[in-house]
């Protein structure tokens, strides 16, 4: 009932249950040795009571049948458990596909940068002439 004590009625806990490991990886940190053990992840515990709920049994055991009897109360602690999260894992076929896609990205964009400006800028002629080296037979 309403006046009784939590541990009169019992109770319904809900633990939530947080985790990630694919916080990016610091390559100091993993030098200097911090975090080489223990792959940098968190876990967070998050603990609430649940309003409004009872958790209660009642049995009558009988002492002499059927004229003695005894009844008994059980509250007890119900929990609830919930997890949520992010968990990743490293996978070298990806990152080695990541560096090449993106070193190849760069390249297309310094050529298109490089053709715009020795084609359509004001400045064309003095950035071909930038781009070029002129070399004679001598200096070689």
């Amino acid at each position: 009932g309403a006046t009784q004590t939590l541990r009169q009625n019992g109770l319904t806990l809900a633990l939530e249950l947080t985790y990630s490991n694919t916080s990016p990886f610091d390559f100091f940190k993993a030098m200097s040795g911090q975090g080489t053990e223990a792959f940098p992840w968190k876990c967070t515990i998050d603990v609430r009571l649940v309003g409004y709920t009872s958790v209660k049994t009642s049995e009558a055991v009988y002492k002499q049948w059927p004229t003695d009897r005894v009844r008994i109360e059980r509250s007890g602690i119900h929990f609830i458990v919930y997890q949520k999260g992010r968990l990743g894992r490293f996978d070298i076929g990806s990152l080695v596909l990541v560096f090449i896609t993106g070193g190849g990205l760069m390249s297309a964009a310094t050529r298109f940068v490089e053709i715009l400006a020795t084609t359509f800028g004001e400045q064309r002629y003095a950035h071909r002439a930038s781009m070029v080296e002129d070399v004679s037979r001598k200096d070689v």
